[in-house]
């Protein structure tokens, strides 16, 4: 079995899930050029997911044969653990492997057993992989990973994982769908309320659209403006790493500057 079948089975598997429990789940696939971090519009994942219109995670998928991943790639991991890390700007990205072989994920994805093949596939977050060879009875099985989000998201926000709430599309009243780009022009006296969960303290504060704007473009400037791609391969990830810290600093500002 290859990574891409394994991301299929799972998937599927978490819809079927998902629509038992009657919550909404979308995906996106990203391309092998999207999951690239020189890319300033990538996507660091294999699989982006969004739960219920409001929890977003994105999983990058391995295979896991004889305890170890074949295709495991050091600076990709190094890349995802600075990701995650305890800061402003740490993404809910997860590691999922399979712990049955392939024959036995055929065999229950042939079969309708979507929740065994779930429990059947492992979740860590990527500072919890020592390597190629996972500590597979350390991880949650990607089942109970699930209803703790569908059930609990706060808790992962708790624990330092961030759930962020984010629409391409919008729904408005007589079913017009609009970019989120649009509704941002269209809309500037809309004030966004935002939510801050962490060891248990939850704070509100509100931006409106365009500092919204502002800072999401401000952003989006930094990370095209280092342009990643003139790097040579040896330094490439300490200029993404050190990309990484300037935003972080500049999230950091204006979360002082909120709370001041």
């Amino acid at each position: 079995m290859n990574e891409a079948t394994f991301q299929a089975f799972a998937t599927h598997s978490m819809k079927f899930v998902c629509s038992e429990l009657n919550k909404k789940m979308t995906m996106h696939v990203s391309s092998a050029n999207e999951q690239s971090p020189v890319d300033g519009n990538g996507r660091p994942y294999d699989v982006g997911i969004l739960l219920d219109d409001a929890h977003l995670v994105g999983i990058e998928f391995k295979i896991c044969e004889y305890g170890r991943f074949p295709s495991w790639h050091k600076g990709q991991h190094e890349t995802y653990v600075g990701l995650t890390g305890g800061s402003s700007m740490a993404l809910p990205l997860y590691y999922a492997y399979n712990v049955l072989d392939g024959i036995q994920l055929n065999q229950l994805y042939n079969s309708d057993e979507f929740i065994p093949l779930l429990e059947g596939t492992n979740v860590s977050k990527p500072a919890d992989l020592p390597g190629p060879r996972p500590s597979i009875a350390d991880h949650e099985n990607m089942y109970d990973w699930l209803l703790a989000i569908l059930s609990d998201p706060l808790r992962r926000g708790r624990n330092g994982w961030t759930t962020i709430s984010t629409l391409n599309q919008w729904d408005l009243s007589k079913g017009k769908t609009m970019a989120l780009e649009d509704m941002l022009q269209g809309f500037p006296d809309i004030i966004w309320l935002l939510v801050t969960v962490h060891n248990g303290l939850r704070i509100s504060w509100a931006l409106t659209s365009s500092e919204m704007r502002e800072h999401v473009e401000r952003l989006r400037a930094t990370w095209k403006q280092r342009n990643l791609r003139s790097v040579k391969t040896d330094g490439l990830r300490q200029a993404y790493l050190e990309l990484v810290e300037e935003n972080n600093n500049y999230l950091r500002a204006v979360w002082a500057e909120v709370v001041s």
